[in-house]
């Protein structure tokens, strides 16, 4: 990643150097690095500012805003979150909204806003479906899975963790079986419990 970024700066690609910054921010949030994931979307923003891409705007405005929730900074989080979401929708590029709906629910989940989370993250899973976005759908219907928990419908979080899995799978992502695993820990320590 970084040296793709390094080429695009010295070759001079911005929309490629636009587009690394968003997915590298992904990257190091995954990693459990919220304070460098914040970093480079920020970075990311500028750099989408500068040559006028609003769809990869969105993105890093999006991880700026997923970021500072997992650092618990819910006050800064929620103007990128929504920031997101309204302004890519005026472009509009789905693909984009859909990460961004997706994003704010799962900041909401974080806060323990359930029922914002769920709606957040429901019209994110629908934005993915329409778009047949395997991945989208995916982390949606995870982020659903664990609304679902919070809100003791075993049921559904185990349907929801399901479906994860399988569009995980279906793009060979190592996420599927911590999603589903998780899901199911949850429900046997819950059973466990009564």
């Amino acid at each position: 990643m970084n040296e793709g970024l390094a080429y695009a700066i010295a070759n001079n690609h911005p929309e490629s150097e636009s587009w690394l910054k968003a997915v590298a921010g992904i990257v190091w949030l995954a990693q459990g690095d919220a304070n460098t994931a914040y970093q480079v979307a920020f970075d990311g923003i500028a750099q989408s500012q500068r040559i006028g891409v609003i769809d990869m705007q969105s993105y890093s405005t999006a991880l700026c805003g997923l970021a500072l929730a997992h650092l618990r900074e819910y006050d800064k989080a929620w103007p990128y979150l929504k920031e997101s979401v309204t302004d890519v929708a005026a472009m509009p590029n789905v693909w984009g909204t859909a990460f961004g709906w997706i994003s704010y629910g799962e900041g909401q989940l974080m806060a323990g806003n359930i029922a914002a989370a769920r709606d957040n993250l429901r019209r994110g899973y629908e934005l993915s479906t329409n778009i047949s976005s395997i991945p989208y759908a995916a982390r949606a219907l995870s982020g659903l899975a664990k609304v679902a928990l919070v809100e003791k419908d075993r049921s559904a979080a185990l349907d929801y963790a399901n479906q994860s899995y399988n569009g995980f799978t279906r793009i060979g992502d190592v996420r599927a079986q911590e999603v589903s695993q998780w899901v199911r820990d949850q429900l046997g320590a819950v059973a466990g419990s009564e």
